[in-house]
């Protein structure tokens, strides 16, 4: 994570801050759990966070998954080399 602040301009670190998370895991069978949960959120936490996808189970989780890759998306720039 140091290196990626040293070594990213501020729009590079703004772009790559939903990789703070996983990279504050302290042991890989950590990282395992924390991804699991990013990619099959409980089923009432899914309801609660996108309530305007509906009742339906599989559009929450189309929404879910459509947001993630806008995260990702966003973070990718912050992990490409600055320009100097």
């Amino acid at each position: 994570m140091a290196w990626l602040l040293r070594h990213r301009g501020p729009a590079q670190r703004r772009a790559a801050e939903h990789l703070i998370g996983l990279l504050l895991v302290d042991r890989g069978r950590d990282l395992v759990g924390t991804l699991r949960r990013i990619a099959l959120p409980p089923s009432d936490w899914m309801a609660a966070r996108y309530d305007a996808a509906g009742a339906s189970r599989l559009r929450q989780y189309a929404a879910h998954y459509r947001r993630l890759g806008q995260v990702v998306s966003q973070a990718t720039p912050g992990l490409r080399p600055r320009r100097h």
